[in-house]
């Protein structure tokens, strides 16, 4: 396993408002996930961040040598599958929870869980945001979910926008 520091690129460059609001608009399902789980503003605004983060991160360390596609690719099915794990163990243990709060809780735990990762053969951890920012952006991929029905309740919200666009 290399010992192999993962540098926390946007250190450097911290992104602008008008460069979140860009994310946010490319990752217009991830943002739809999260108006199903009733997610405030600072909810929104740590996910572009997140989401800005984790790429600028990945790609740097592509360039860099320290990580390839296959090692992205190997840490986004343990958190496909992290997620599907959650999404059934919270909703075994909390029935009577409201869907938006299992949804919150669901992301909460993701997001923990998600911290502790690492890449394949890489020792150093992940900095800040990356793992979430990554789920995220399997979220905007519709390959992980917060709400427990999050596909049929995404496929009636872009029926309705496809109708009031």
């Amino acid at each position: 396993m290399a010992n192999t520091e993962l540098k926390d690129y946007v250190q450097e460059r911290y992104p602008d408002d008008i460069e979140l609001q860009r994310v946010l608009e490319e990752f217009n399902v991830a943002a739809m996930q999260m108006k199903l789980i009733n997610a405030d503003d600072d909810l929104f605004d740590y996910a572009a961040k997140d989401i800005f983060t984790a790429r600028l991160n990945i790609r740097k360390w592509q360039n860099a040598g320290l990580i390839n596609s296959t090692q992205v690719k190997v840490l986004e099915s343990v958190l496909i599958r992290t997620n599907k794990e959650k999404s059934r163990d919270i909703r075994q243990d909390h029935p009577d929870w409201k869907p938006e709060h299992v949804g919150q809780r669901i992301l909460d735990d993701c997001n923990a869980d998600g911290r502790l990762q690492r890449f394949p053969n890489v020792s150093a951890s992940l900095p800040p945001h990356t793992a979430e920012g990554m789920l995220q952006q399997l979220a905007n991929q519709k390959l992980v979910g917060w709400h427990p029905d999050w596909r049929a309740q995404l496929e009636k919200m872009e029926k309705w926008e496809g109708v009031n666009a």
